[in-house]
């Protein structure tokens, strides 16, 4: 089997989609001819290599939509042999479909993230509707394709199926994973406690959020319901890319201190060395942070809506991602360690994997 793959991103940059996509490359790479076609968003990277067993094509673009054209041009150089297209949301579902639909190829698309009129919530206070109005339409768009879509958790299932009246059968439920034995190798006792000490005093309470700043990760209201707590003796960390006017955030908040972020494999030393991580998401698809929390038996701090409740489990704190208050009672709580129990949950990359390999060979399997 041939199966082409389209990706915004991919290795070496270090996104949760990104790790994920390189693990299903690297185990159907084992069996079968896969290409990716990517993006070159770095120079010094080459324009062709193999890794993780697949032929890796990087086009040159100084943009997303230059990136689309010429990532089509590419593909059509070998799509005749191809036999499975797999892309991923958001508009690159668009260029797949339509070489699909020319070369009567098996499309499978990757819904990442289908927000419905949540966008509402998500978009800058400039042009919000009109933002929000063109996000929607691209959905009611893509879910329109005779194509078949994975969807990572129930609640984007129930948004195909639901919202936008997708049929069963083009519906495949298939649940982000993660190598669940990998991620716990990476912790380390004597690290966990070299990080203690450098970020806290001995009884210090901190608190933890991690990923990046942007305003679906409701950070703004984080960082606003922190300073209303003002919970004596504690701290709020935030281990973040995005964030431009560093300094700004530093100055301004008491005991709320910004670190860059860091590699994957380095996050579970950092996350157990806290006290408490803060997942205040606004919308999530799947939600990695709440499964390598979780994973790791550190108490959480969730939003109580979208796919977030589905992945998190032992202690959390749910809390309505839209009510500040709610969040300032929630950090309170926490410091109390009062959480509610959740029996654990799997999540494995194997079982994804698996479910992935029935999909490609066109077996149904049931929810």
């Amino acid at each position: 089997m041939k199966i082409l793959y389209l990706a915004d991103f991919f290795y070496p940059n270090k996104g949760w989609i990104e790790v994920l996509l390189s693990q299903i490359v690297e185990h159907f790479a084992k069996k079968n001819d896969v290409f990716v076609i990517t993006r070159r968003y770095d120079k010094s990277l080459p324009k062709q290599e193999n890794l993780f067993g697949a032929k890796i094509i990087r086009v040159n673009a100084k943009n997303l939509y230059q990136f689309y054209l010429n990532a089509y041009k590419e593909a059509e150089k070998f799509i005749q042999d191809v036999d499975i297209i797999h892309s991923n949301t958001f508009f690159s579902a668009f260029v797949w479909n339509k070489l699909a639909k020319k070369y009567k190829k098996r499309h499978l698309t990757h819904i990442h993230g289908f927000f419905w009129k949540l966008r509402d919530q998500m978009v800058d206070w400039k042009l919000k509707f009109l933002k929000s109005w063109k996000f929607q339409y691209f959905e009611k768009k893509i879910a329109s394709f005779d194509a078949e879509f994975i969807c990572v958790s129930k609640y984007v299932y129930d948004v195909m199926k639901f919202v936008y009246w997708v049929d069963d059968d083009k519906l495949h439920l298939i649940y982000n994973g993660l190598n669940q034995q990998k991620w716990l190798s990476y912790l380390n006792k004597e690290k966990i406690q070299n990080i203690k000490k450098q970020i806290k005093s001995h009884d210090e309470f901190v608190y933890l959020f991690y990923g990046r700043n942007e305003k679906v990760k409701n950070v703004d209201m984080l960082i606003n319901a922190f300073e209303k707590a003002n919970i004596p003796n504690s701290k709020l960390i935030l281990l973040a890319s995005g964030f431009w006017n560093d300094g700004y955030f530093k100055k301004i908040w008491k005991n709320i201190f910004l670190y860059p972020a860091v590699e994957h494999h380095k996050l579970p030393n950092r996350i157990r060395a806290c006290e408490v991580v803060v997942f205040p998401s606004i919308t999530e698809s799947f939600g990695y942070v709440g499964l390598e929390t979780s994973l790791l038996k550190t108490p959480l701090i969730a939003s109580d809506m979208w796919a977030i409740p589905e992945v998190v489990f032992w202690k959390v704190r749910f809390f309505n991602p839209f009510d500040e208050e709610e969040l300032v009672q929630a950090l309170l709580d926490a410091r109390k360690w009062k959480f509610e129990e959740i029996p654990e949950k799997n999540f494995d990359i194997h079982q994804t994997l698996k479910k992935l390999e029935l999909v490609y060979e066109g077996v149904e399997f049931c929810l």
